[in-house]
């Protein structure tokens, strides 16, 4: 099953693409239009303008990098899973783990022919979310390690590097599970109820590196991942 793919490569390519998108979050927190373009129409700018002077744009751009952020790390842990699934060890003990998923043979013809692969079936069956931490903890629990432990483990490399900065060393965050529901109840309120956050730079920085950190975490129990923050290497390794 898994002869023909380089799982070691494919797992990299899904990081660096979600680093990527980390950047462009960044880019997208710091635009500031002052002016709209003239293909809108009137009445359309004078809708925009409202919103604009009401939350104002940089409230607006860093909403929007946090929804950005949000969709990368679910597109991020989906794809994760729908490759490393295809291994056979870590398909077997996902198998194993659920008590009622019901395989079809339908989706064994479907399998052998290409037309679907085990993580989808198992996705579906499972009804798994990629944003919901209980799912997450679930998907995790399939590939062969525990999702809270990486949740703290990504707390506490934040909480050392901002002790290492003397300005933050009194805003330490909260634990890694708290930081990962406030970030996505927010990121919720904001696309689901068009809400609108103040969102700091400390804040948003902070979400930045705690995904990060939880990135290559996820990468790390698989295969040896580096990453680079400020001068400094972490070396993920399971």
């Amino acid at each position: 099953m898994d002869e023909e793919i380089n799982f070691e490569m494919e797992s990299q390519n899904l990081l660096e693409t979600f680093k990527n998108n980390l950047l462009k979050a960044i880019l997208i927190s710091e635009l500031n239009i002052d002016s709209l373009s003239s293909s809108f129409e009137e009445d359309l700018k004078i809708e925009i303008e409202k919103i604009q002077k009401l939350t104002g744009v940089e409230n607006i751009a860093k909403d929007q990098a946090v929804v950005m952020i949000a969709s990368s790390f679910e597109a991020f842990m989906k794809d994760i899973f729908k490759l490393m699934i295809q291994k056979e060890d870590i398909l077997k003990n996902a198998l194993r783990i659920p008590k009622q998923m019901k395989i079809k043979p339908q989706d064994i013809i479907y399998v052998l022919n290409n037309k679907i692969t085990w993580g989808e079936i198992i996705i579906k069956e499972e009804h798994l979310s990629f944003q919901n931490l209980k799912s997450l903890c679930k998907i995790s629990n399939m590939l062969g390690f525990q999702f809270e432990d990486i949740l703290e483990d990504s707390a506490k490399e934040l909480n050392n590097l901002l002790k290492i900065e003397s300005d933050n060393q009194n805003k330490l965050i909260l634990s890694g599970e708290d930081l990962f529901k406030t970030f996505f109840e927010t990121r919720h309120k904001i696309v689901h109820k068009s809400l609108d956050f103040k969102i700091d730079d400390f804040d948003f920085r902070n979400y930045l590196l705690f995904f990060q950190y939880l990135s290559a975490s996820v990468r790390g129990k698989f295969f040896p991942t580096t990453l680079n923050i400020f001068s400094r290497k972490f070396t993920f390794q399971n």
